[in-house]
């Protein structure tokens, strides 16, 4: 409580502060957020805690419990010492990310100039944000920076450039699965796995979308799963499987690694002979 007075924290920075697991100071900040003594509040993937009591908080128990910690610290010599040493762990984890973060900078430094091609005119932003609001009320802002330019590459990367004031729900079925592709490698992951990506997409849009994700796994290095019940695009991946019912029939080589049907492993020759047999006596084959 004696560091949420002086600043917001992340709660994986308390748990690293107090040296504990954070499912258990998980446990604590929910009590004391149950008490209304602090509260967490929510940015993107990050949640952040903060004190909601303040020695000139309006509610007179509130304003003791603050004046009492305070009080706490200004008398005991023990307990001011132990909120001195949170402080100096928090000050040594932020100088930490700070040096991390410079080196990523540093070693990206030859990539500002085309990421910063990328974004829009700073006053073209201000005007646009200027006529959003119009003569509507401003309440609490929130500062939306771009960070290393990763949304303004991928709004490019995936022609989305056009369409990113737009809402998803309103957007055309090729369009939004771009979009959740985008979304998909924002945090540039090491595999995808997608279940039917293009189903219900046109043949231009869905030609486009494999070209995507080819330029992903050759250029990017990222595995990717995917079903899919068109063969001309399961022939564009490097490995086939085939599958009945959940279960693996056969597994081998695309053509477009060199490989044939032939060379094909049967994995799973009992289970689908039956099927085979008794679509042949259907058709009188």
């Amino acid at each position: 409580m004696r560091l949420l007075a002086d600043m917001e924290l992340a709660v994986g920075e308390v748990a690293q502060i107090l040296g504990q697991s954070q499912p258990r100071v998980s446990r604590h900040i929910g009590i004391l957020c149950d008490a209304g003594l602090a509260e967490r509040r929510r940015e993107g993937s990050w949640t952040f805690l903060r004190q909601t009591i303040s020695e000139r908080s309006p509610h007179p128990l509130a304003a003791a419990v603050a004046q009492l910690l305070a009080a706490g610290e200004a008398c005991d010599p023990s307990f001011a010492e132990r909120c001195a040493e949170d402080r100096r762990h928090l000050a040594a984890i932020r100088a930490n990310r700070e040096n991390a973060a410079a080196e990523y900078f540093a070693e990206r430094a030859d990539e500002w100039d085309r990421v910063r091609a990328m974004l829009g005119p700073a006053e073209k932003v201000e005007s646009a944000l200027v006529a959003a609001l119009a003569d509507a009320p401003i309440g609490r802002l929130l500062d939306v920076g771009t960070g290393t330019g990763r949304i303004a590459e991928l709004l490019t990367r995936f022609d989305l450039a056009d369409v990113a004031d737009e809402r998803p729900e309103s957007l055309p079925l090729g369009i939004r699965q771009r979009l959740q592709l985008a979304v998909a490698v924002l945090h540039k992951p090491a595999m995808l796995i997608l279940d039917e990506p293009t189903s219900g997409v046109d043949p231009i849009a869905r030609d486009a979308f494999w070209r995507t994700l080819i330029d992903l796994s050759r250029d990017d290095g990222v595995t990717i799963f995917l079903s899919t019940h068109f063969m001309n695009e399961a022939e564009r991946c490097d490995r086939i499987s085939f599958m009945h019912a959940g279960k693996v029939l056969a597994v081998g080589v695309s053509a477009v690694m060199g490989g044939d049907y032939t060379s094909f492993t049967e994995v799973n020759v009992d289970f689908y002979k039956p099927i085979i047999e008794a679509r042949k006596a259907t058709i009188g084959g």
